[in-house]
């Protein structure tokens, strides 16, 4: 999962938490868990977490992982984190950290539409900006994250949806994958600052 963002700011939302801001989200508050997901914490470290989908609210086995690094605000920041089975790597602008080794958990086929920049729920964030964002079914190599943060890295396999928000108007989120996986927007302004 990958993606341009502007964070306004760091700290938790107005009803409580520890996630600043959901940038990937396909669980139902309070009803089940994401299949996957990835956030900006409350501290401003990005987080990606994996469920395998057992249980009642289908939050078990879990993966999670976490940043070392905070997010910068009010400028536009290229994020990725990147899962490989047994490890999470995490770039900000396109530079890694050491990669997290992580108990491996396949998610589970999603049962809910994916959120992008917020969730269906009360702890969605109060904004932030966010343009060319990515999932891909496979591990990208550090190469492919850079080359994503300049728009560059060609679809060579595995890429399931990919949206640049460059629509500048109505309520459409056209996904420019061959999978055609295209979204609506709901609550959102469009801006023309973004880096693509």
């Amino acid at each position: 999962m990958l993606a341009w963002i502007n964070v306004p700011s760091i700290g938790p939302p107005p009803a409580g938490g520890d996630v600043g801001w959901f940038l990937f989200d396909n669980g139902k508050s309070g009803v089940y868990c994401p299949a996957f997901g990835m956030v900006i914490d409350s501290t401003g470290h990005p987080r990606i977490t994996a469920r395998g989908g057992q249980g009642s609210q289908k939050c078990d086995p879990a993966m999670t992982a976490t940043s070392t690094r905070v997010v910068p605000t009010k400028r536009w920041v290229h994020v990725a984190a990147i899962y490989d089975n047994s490890e999470v790597r995490f770039y900000i602008d396109g530079l890694g950290e050491t990669p997290h080794t992580v108990v491996p958990v396949k998610p589970y086929q999603p049962i809910h539409d994916l959120w992008i920049g917020g969730e269906e729920g009360p702890h969605a964030a109060p904004g932030g900006r966010m343009s060319g964002a990515q999932i891909w079914s496979r591990a990208l190599s550090t190469a492919e994250v850079q080359q994503a943060k300049s728009f560059g890295v060609a679809n060579t396999g595995g890429l399931v949806g990919s949206w640049g928000f460059e629509e500048g108007s109505g309520i459409a989120a056209h996904d420019s994958s061959p999978n055609g996986l295209n979204g609506t927007i709901n609550g959102a302004t469009w801006v023309k600052d973004c880096p693509n």
